[in-house]
């Protein structure tokens, strides 16, 4: 049998039930780094850094410093601040 692909949900869901990750706690610690970022953002992209990209008041991924952002005119990268 070949082994299933593996969802980031399930992965997530596996991380946190079977090996007691504190999900909600890094997902504040999250929180706490986008809002920094947001505060500081002056709407312009860093390519330096690492970036939140943001759709529709989410965040839907972070991408590595020196990566392109998305091509989408509704995402906003909002620079890591260091």
């Amino acid at each position: 049998m070949i082994a299933p692909e593996i969802t980031d949900h399930a992965l997530l869901r596996w991380m946190e039930r079977v090996h007691g990750i504190d999900v909600d706690g890094w997902r504040e610690l999250m929180r706490a780094e986008v809002e920094e970022a947001l505060q500081a953002f002056d709407g312009r992209p860093d390519a330096s850094a690492a970036s939140f990209v943001l759709r529709d008041q989410r965040v839907v991924t972070l991408i590595r410093a020196g990566k392109r952002p998305p091509d989408d005119d509704a995402a906003v990268c909002v620079p890591r601040v260091a």
